[in-house]
């Protein structure tokens, strides 16, 4: 979760805006990485990368709520539509 806390950092500054894809898949991210992540894209939500790969991780419902969320939320201010596999 640190490595995914301090990615989400950095682009609630700098953004994802030339990358499409963002591959987060088994690295055992949690929940708090998820929150992190969210508030990413909500800090961010032109920087929002077009497909997340959060698969293989150990995410409940409530950071996969986080993170559709902050999806539905990019897409309602940039009408981006940001896809999240779990």
């Amino acid at each position: 979760d640190k490595g995914v806390s301090a990615l989400s950092q950095s682009l609630k500054i700098v953004g994802l805006e030339g990358l499409s894809q963002l591959d987060l898949g088994y690295n055992e991210i949690k929940d708090d990485g998820a929150f992190a992540l969210a508030q990413a894209m909500k800090a961010n939500p032109e920087g929002a990368a077009a497909s997340i790969n959060m698969s293989n991780n150990y995410i409940t419902k409530m950071g996969k709520t986080a993170l559709e969320e902050a999806a539905s939320m990019v897409n309602e201010f940039t009408g981006k539509e940001v896809s999240i596999q779990y």
